[in-house]
């Protein structure tokens, strides 16, 4: 090697060293701001407004610094939840990780305690200690922030009964764009309480979510969660296989400042008492005004505030905001979707249920709407196929001859049909033609 490229290379490998040297000092003194205020900063507004993390000693140094820190979270109708985190917080740009090595400006690791009394009280009574949960946090250099929780594992057994819960891992991963993922895995569960016949398990629970914009509560997302089997023996003797539930928010086709809201529930198999076996329900509201959705959480924010205050106002507070929220709902528009379909009964049967609500813009006071106006504003399209041969051995039974005679139900190979519509306050069940309106 030339002497020019050996000084090159050595300057390269100052410049390195410098900068793996320099580096962490200059994190240290920003170690507070990067390791929580950029994670709250991009929280929603509705969330930062319940959460609330006070210092208590920082403790930095060139490429470590610890924290002690108080957390008070405080959920729509919950008490405060209080929470002391220790942290041991490395510099970067090298991080060393449970995972293994990272890049990143920090990571530290928390050791969360919960300090509120009544929190205190109730886990003093339980016969067993908590697991061991780890919160790792790390910063990385283009904002991206990536959080993870640890949950431990539960063996418990005496002559009280058993716990079994083989332990829950959380990872949440917020990225430059504002766009963030979510994900949980939890191992099985088992309880059984001696004495009587009390027992569960879930075999396991997936969860997985994401949103294209973490600070806007708006923004479109969606989430899945799966559990492969949950078994109960009482008090309701239950087994449920496959269940799996969808959500999805995204903005409305119908126009700006409108969102669709969607969610799917299926359950393959279902062992019971009742002669339900399987389920599948989806559940469509759209072009809901995302005003409605901001004024709800704005009155649920109030509402809390009043009850933590302790100012004696909170149910009167609680009865003017249902009111306001039933009174926006009912002047705008919106729509619903609504799809069943089920085994029961050892048959197929579906319903199918499209409603649409007109509003009423000019109302200004609940209590002055009549039923004539909510009738004429009211759309909707019922279309329902049960199994005829499984209606039979139910207690609908008796009804299905009478309703067929007065042409409400109709028999079509094996099943018993229903077709009913409302519009302009004119209802038409299956062909027959009733008008509603001088009814009211």
């Amino acid at each position: 090697m030339s002497p020019k490229s050996l000084k090159i290379t050595g300057a390269v490998l100052v410049i390195l060293i410098a900068i793996l040297v320099v580096t962490p000092g200059i994190i240290g003194r920003n170690v507070s701001e990067l390791a929580i205020g950029n994670t709250l900063g991009m929280l929603p507004p509705e969330v930062q407004a319940q959460i609330e993390i006070r210092e208590d000693t920082v403790n930095s140094g060139w490429f470590r610094s610890s924290a002690q820190l108080e957390l008070e979270y405080t959920a729509l109708g919950a008490l405060p939840l209080n929470m002391q985190l220790d942290a041991q917080i490395q510099h970067g740009p090298i991080l060393f990780t449970p995972s293994g090595l990272a890049f990143g400006l920090v990571y530290a690791q928390i050791d969360p305690i919960f300090d509120s009394a009544e929190i205190r009280e109730a886990l003093s009574e339980l016969p067993f200690p908590l697991p061991s949960t780890q919160i790792g946090l790390r910063a990385g250099f283009r904002g991206d922030l990536y959080a993870s929780v640890d949950v431990g594992n539960i063996d418990f057994e005496d002559a009280a009964g058993e716990l079994n819960f083989a332990g829950m891992q959380m990872q949440f991963n917020a990225y430059a764009d504002q766009s963030a993922e979510f994900s949980l895995t939890m191992g099985a569960l088992s309880a059984r309480e001696s004495g009587t016949s009390f027992e569960f398990s879930i075999q396991s629970l997936a969860v997985d979510s994401y949103s294209a914009q973490i600070n806007d509560l708006l923004a479109p997302n969606s989430a899945h969660l799966a559990m492969p089997r949950f078994e109960s023996a009482a008090p309701f003797p239950l087994t449920l296989t496959n269940f799996n539930a969808d959500s999805r928010l995204q903005p409305s086709s119908a126009g700006p400042e409108l969102t669709d809201t969607y969610g799917h529930l299926q359950i393959e198999n279902i062992e019971s008492d009742i002669p339900l076996t399987a389920l599948t329900w989806t559940l469509e509201i759209n072009e809901i005004r995302n005003d409605l959705f901001r004024r709800y959480y704005q009155l649920m924010t109030e509402l809390q505030n009043e009850i933590n205050n302790n100012t004696g106002t909170a149910t009167s507070q609680l009865g003017e905001s249902a009111q306001e929220l039933t009174l926006l709902l009912l002047q705008n528009r919106i729509v619903l979707n609504n799809s069943i379909g089920a085994t029961a009964y050892e048959g197929e049967h579906s319903i199918d249920l499209r409603l649409l609500w007109q509003g009423l813009p000019d109302l200004t006071e609940f209590a002055r709407m009549d039923a004539g106006s909510a009738l004429a504003a009211l759309e909707l399209n019922l279309d329902a196929s049960l199994d005829l041969e499984a209606i039979m051995l139910s207690p609908l039974a008796s009804l299905v001859d009478p309703y067929v005679q007065q042409g409400y139900l109709q028999l079509d190979n094996g099943h018993i049909l229903i077709k009913a519509s409302l519009v302009d306050s004119v209802l038409i069940v299956n062909g027959e033609r009733l008008a509603l309106d001088g009814l009211f």
